[in-house]
């Protein structure tokens, strides 16, 4: 049973899903680095209270409950000494993960569900570091993880029936949607299908085919609507797969089958150009103000968490 949980990394997603487990109704203690990394991660929890009471979506009650339930500490030994299930969301870096769930292992109950917040390593690898490897199970949250409703629960190659099962349970309780792979896949299902996306829209900017403007519109103007209502494989059925047969015998080799980045990504990269945090990417940023688009990017998901 978990009674108590612990979230470790204080970054872009840590605090949200603290924060969540908290409104559950579970005692939670958030875990950081330093005091200042303690500090930013409850002032995210601050704003993201804050944007969940102003579209009416929590109110008192909730704000009193997680404020009642989350602590933050530095002390990883304190933090997870009674924990039931830890939460890791710190780094994507394999080693800096594997090197966590090691000292976890010391630390924790034998009881303890250790779970990975990674985008797509392998559970299974990450795990392999622990004398617990059943106990070890990848739960994906999406960012921002207070307001997107999935959480990919992933399996390594020794995860138990059970430990899947409580973390579908814990998931559920933050009022999520847990979707399982059955199997340990870098990526998981969502990141997949997301970056085969990236992959076709990055050619296209490089073959001049369309700019990166056309292509956004493009998206948000044809099936990025109708995939917030139907799902893809929904719509397959719906075209006829006779129909999908056809248009792949002539348009899938005709399709980026990289498998390594880009050259325009590597050239980006090697200009510094990384996107909205240096100022310039595939859009020029230093004139626009990135907060409307995450306004944007948020609406959507609050209107359907009223």
């Amino acid at each position: 049973m978990i009674k108590q949980v612990a979230v470790i990394g204080t970054g872009m997603m840590g605090p949200g899903i603290a924060m969540l487990a908290a409104r559950a109704g579970y005692p939670t203690r958030l875990i950081g680095r330093s005091e200042g990394s303690i500090a930013r991660g409850l002032a995210a929890v601050d704003r993201a209270l804050e944007e969940m009471c102003a579209h009416g979506i929590y109110g008192d009650e909730d704000v009193e409950r997680i404020k009642e339930n989350l602590t933050a500490t530095t002390d990883l030994v304190a933090g997870v000494e009674d924990a039931d299930f830890v939460v890791e969301s710190i780094v994507e870096d394999l080693a800096v993960k594997q090197e966590l769930f090691a000292k976890l292992d010391q630390l924790c109950p034998p009881k303890t569900i250790l779970a990975t917040n990674t985008s797509g390593l392998s559970p299974t690898k990450i795990g392999s570091a622990t004398r617990r490897p059943d106990r070890v199970v990848a739960t994906h949250f999406w960012n921002p993880p207070h307001l997107v409703p999935l959480v990919e629960v992933g399996r390594g190659e020794k995860t138990s029936q059970e430990t899947v099962e409580a973390a579908c349970y814990l998931m559920e309780r933050m009022q999520k949607k847990a979707v399982v792979v059955q199997k340990d896949i870098l990526g998981f299902i969502g990141n997949r299908l997301q970056h085969a996306l990236f992959r076709e829209a990055i050619s296209l900017v490089a073959q001049g085919a369309a700019t990166p403007e056309d292509i956004d519109q493009v998206i948000l103007n044809s099936f990025g609507p109708r995939y917030a209502m139907i799902g893809i494989m929904e719509y397959m059925d719906m075209c006829g797969l006779d129909l999908i047969q056809a248009v792949h015998s002539y348009l899938l080799q005709d399709l980026d089958a990289s498998d390594a980045p880009s050259p325009v990504i590597r050239q980006k990269v090697k200009d510094g150009e990384l996107g909205m945090k240096s100022g310039k990417g595939f859009y020029d940023w230093t004139e626009q103000d990135p907060q409307r688009v995450y306004e944007r990017r948020n609406r959507i998901f609050l209107e359907r968490l009223k």
